[in-house]
């Protein structure tokens, strides 16, 4: 009976204390986030009810709340973004990181280490990239090891962290400081011109840098400030960071990259030369044709992507200027870069490639050879049409006289390879296994080549 009566005893004194101390703690706790952090002290009684009260008359609320039977203590801070628009800020979790696996991306910042821990939603999506500097971006992730959850908004910033009998009052005082410096910077009166700007021209790191450059350019691409910052972004030490800037800048941007070209060509990665290159697409002056046949000749292991984009930005041209440059190279290396060569010609090439063409083609086994010659030599002809007066044929021969000719009496007509022994007889050269072996196409009137 004695024992039953002590094990009550000790029950009431421990259910006593507990409330003692929970409730001499948030005394405690108030008293201490008043002093260090400027809150005003409750006239009033100091009881629960009331710390909750005061708290909450300065946008903080702490309180109890439960997520899958697991209690939490809960710190919210109510604030007003000046910027508009709509974003959500969470530590990344399962289902997010399942998401990147299977190619579901959410806004990059292009901070790894801020990247791969949350996830980041925004309308517009340039927002992220303008509100996440590199100090707000250091304060979430230090938010992030002291909760459990984390939820940023554009009206409140919220972190969860495990309820304990002996809560840690520097932790609690650490968190608050915390939701009040990340409020206090996405509250900021600075315009998006002003973040982007700050963002380009001071961010430690590159891709970030990169990043803001792409979305400054969504937000507003002709403003004079946006031009500006591109201007200054030309003198970035990292010449990833000038290529993307100079992107967006015209003649002048073109003008850098083929001066960056010039100066650095030796130095600079093949794969920064390619996106230069894939900068210079967007103009054609002659003079960045002649540094691409430069950039052509230069000699390294890694030459051969190189040599494609160039290809490729030839192809797009379509200049006949680069039609010589082009004969030159074909062949000289035999494999895929003739491939590039070859559709090059398909739209830089004149009549003068034809023949040239056809004949490499009988020379080779390879059929992607053979069927990108034919598709190149028929671009020819659609590309030019009627030459001069005559048809432009090209007998089974080939090498014998008037195998390639232009006859003055045929009046208009169009490009054509044809058979002159046998007009009716067709055949499909791909057919033909053994180079040279071509037995001519049918010839009629204004027909395609085949």
């Amino acid at each position: 009976m004695l024992a039953g009566e002590t094990i009550i005893f000790f029950i009431i004194i421990t259910i006593f204390l507990a409330f003692r101390i929970s409730f001499g703690f948030k005394k405690g706790i108030f008293k201490e986030l008043t002093r260090d952090m400027s809150f005003s002290s409750p006239k009033n009684k100091l009881t629960p009810a009331n710390i909750k009260k005061e708290i909450d008359t300065l946008g903080i609320s702490i309180e109890q709340v439960s997520v899958n039977r697991v209690s939490f203590l809960g710190f919210e801070l109510d604030y007003q973004s000046t910027i508009p628009g709509d974003i959500y800020i969470s530590k990344e979790n399962f289902r997010d990181k399942f998401n990147h696996l299977v190619g579901k991306q959410d806004i990059q910042t292009g901070d790894p280490d801020f990247d791969d821990e949350m996830s980041l939603l925004a309308t517009p999506l340039y927002l992220i990239p303008a509100l996440m500097d590199e100090k707000t971006r250091r304060l979430i992730l230090r938010l992030v090891d002291r909760g459990q959850q984390i939820e940023i908004t554009q009206i409140k910033v919220k972190c969860l962290i495990k309820k304990t009998l002996f809560p840690d009052m520097d932790e609690w005082k650490e968190i608050v400081d915390l939701l009040r410096s990340i409020s206090s910077k996405l509250a900021r009166k600075r315009t998006l011109a002003y973040r982007f700007a700050e963002n380009i021209l001071k961010d430690p790191l590159e891709e970030v840098r990169i990043n803001n450059i792409k979305a400054l350019t969504q937000f507003a691409p002709n403003a004079a400030d946006t031009l500006e910052t591109l201007r200054q972004a030309l003198s970035d030490p990292c010449a990833r960071v000038q290529i993307e800037a100079a992107k967006y800048l015209g003649d002048e941007g073109c003008a850098h990259l083929a001066t960056m070209i010039a100066r650095d060509r030796e130095n600079l990665e093949t794969l920064r030369l390619i996106e230069i290159i894939e900068g210079l697409n967007q103009k054609q002056p002659a003079k960045y044709l002649e540094l691409l046949k430069e950039l052509y000749g230069m000699q390294r292991i890694d030459i051969n992507p190189l040599r494609m984009m160039i290809l490729e930005h030839y192809k797009k041209k379509g200049n006949e200027s680069l039609q010589s440059f082009l004969l030159e190279q074909l062949g000289k290396e035999r494999g895929d870069l003739d491939v590039y060569i070859i559709e090059a010609l398909g739209t830089c090439g004149t009549v003068e490639s034809v023949e040239k063409l056809l004949e490499y083609s009988d020379s080779t086994w390879d059929r992607e050879i053979r069927r990108t010659t034919k598709e190149a030599v028929a671009a020819i002809q659609a590309r030019l049409g009627n030459v001069e007066k005559g048809w432009l044929t090209i007998p089974k021969t080939g090498k014998s006289a008037g195998g390639l000719s232009i006859t003055n009496n045929a009046g208009a007509g169009a490009l054509s390879q044809s058979n002159p022994n046998n007009p009716s007889e067709k055949e499909n050269e791909d057919e033909s296994p053994i180079p040279g072996n071509r037995s001519g196409n049918n010839q009629h009137s204004g027909s395609p080549l085949e």
